[in-house]
């Protein structure tokens, strides 16, 4: 006899353990449990691949840039430039601080 303790789902929490006498009920429940599960993930990927490859894209950049700004040997010290985005961001608010005549300059 075969006696296997299976695992449920976090969904399932409040519910006992239940024990199978067969591999073959044990590994059926599993694979229906693993296939609603894979199919989710494999959608989200889907809806999202841009986003999951693009952002891990944009923090080494932005982290690339900013070691590289810090080494001496590539960039002086009276070179040295902020990152991109802050520059761009610094732009954006003196342009719209200048058309309400905030600014003085």
């Amino acid at each position: 006899m075969y006696v296997r303790l299976v695992r449920r789902p976090a969904r399932d929490c409040h519910q006992p353990l239940a024990w199978h006498s067969s591999p073959a009920e044990t590994r059926n429940h599993t694979v229906a449990d693993m296939g609603i599960e894979v199919g989710r993930i494999r959608e989200f990927m889907k809806r999202n691949m841009v986003m999951i490859v693009m952002v891990p894209v944009m923090v080494g950049l932005h982290y690339g840039w900013q070691k590289i700004q810090d080494v001496e040997a590539f960039v002086p010290k009276n070179q040295r430039r902020d990152l991109p985005v802050l520059e761009g961001a610094k732009r954006i608010e003196d342009g719209i601080k200048n058309q309400l005549g905030l600014k003085k300059e």
